[in-house]
């Protein structure tokens, strides 16, 4: 099976057997498998989207299927405000964050 990354590049996925083994470092894997068969097929995009419409703490299996994504190209993600609403930002790791009160744009 195949789905596409961040940047819309194709990747391969390999889902094997769902059911949930008896030792716990193989559930660990499966449970991996399961979330990503489960969002096979949607976007970044809709995985955001479901993440932000959620109620508190509603969204889990979303955030750790985007965090699965968002890894595989060097990426990450945050909440933020905008217009008084959380948000979420994907954003570069390495690129440095100005304060929350800094002045973009001004020496």
């Amino acid at each position: 099976m195949s789905e596409r990354n961040f940047k819309g590049e194709a990747i391969e996925v390999t889902v094997t057997d769902l059911s949930v083994p008896k030792d716990s470092g193989a559930m660990v894997e499966s449970l991996d498998e399961a979330i990503r068969a489960k969002f096979y097929g949607q976007s970044d995009a809709l995985l955001i989207r479901r993440m932000e419409r959620a109620p508190d703490f509603g969204y889990d299996d979303e955030a750790y299927e985007l965090n699965r994504r968002l890894t595989l190209v060097g990426m990450a993600w945050k909440w933020s405000q905008k217009y008084g609403r959380d948000v979420v930002v994907v954003y570069r790791p390495e690129e440095p964050e100005p304060p929350e009160n800094a002045v973009l744009g001004y020496d």
